[in-house]
């Protein structure tokens, strides 16, 4: 599942992980319980 946010990190700092720099924004990514990867992104301008 991908889900784009406005506010990266504020989503980092609930889950307390870091984003990443990638080609097309930033990112993270979690997992839930059931182990399924969970990426949260947001779009540089």
């Amino acid at each position: 599942m991908y889900l784009r946010v406005r506010d990266l990190d504020a989503v980092a700092a609930e889950f307390g992980v870091r984003p990443e720099q990638a080609p097309w924004g930033r990112e993270l990514e979690l997992t839930d319980p059931d182990r399924n990867r969970i990426r949260v992104g947001e779009a540089t301008d």
